[in-house]
């Protein structure tokens, strides 16, 4: 009797620590699916940018039409041709039946971008976006990718 008790004993404390594991897993999982969105969203905000400059060059407008206000921080949309008029705090929305990250519509997320352009020497922009978020254990993480995009046409 005694050595089926230490034996059931046993069993419990493995599967008390297989059960930790497997949260533990499930959260650090969380974190890193935040940070895979987070560098997605911020790339996309250079990329923005980056097609209204094409859509500027290709229209024959100066390659900078429309992004000369942003030097203190605008928010962009992947469908937008302009900066939009909202905060820079505003909460990205996610439109779970399209699968789209928008301002427009969807459930509120943790994710905030703010897309910061600022002339660089000659003929060049300097497009920063930052992401951020707040993450389990009401951690805020952020994200910052830069890019420098020049008047060579």
């Amino acid at each position: 009797m005694v050595e089926t008790m230490v034996a059931l004993g046993m069993v419990v404390i493995g599967l008390l620590g297989l059960l930790s594991l497997l949260s533990s897993s499930i959260g650090i999982n969380r974190v890193l699916s935040d940070q895979y969105i987070g560098t997605y969203l911020a790339s996309e905000g250079i990329e923005v940018v980056k097609n209204i400059i094409d859509s500027n060059v290709a229209a024959g407008k100066g390659y900078n039409n429309g992004l000369d206000g942003c030097t203190t921080g605008c928010v962009f949309q992947y469908d937008s041709s302009a900066p939009m008029n909202k905060s820079v705090n505003t909460p990205i929305l996610f439109d779970a039946q399209n699968n789209v990250y928008s301002y427009d519509n969807g459930s509120q997320t943790p994710f905030s971008r703010s897309v910061t352009i600022t002339p660089g020497d000659r003929d060049e922009l300097i497009v920063t976006s930052h992401v951020t978020w707040t993450t389990r254990g009401s951690i805020t993480q952020d994200v910052t990718l830069e890019d420098h995009f020049y008047n060579w046409r």
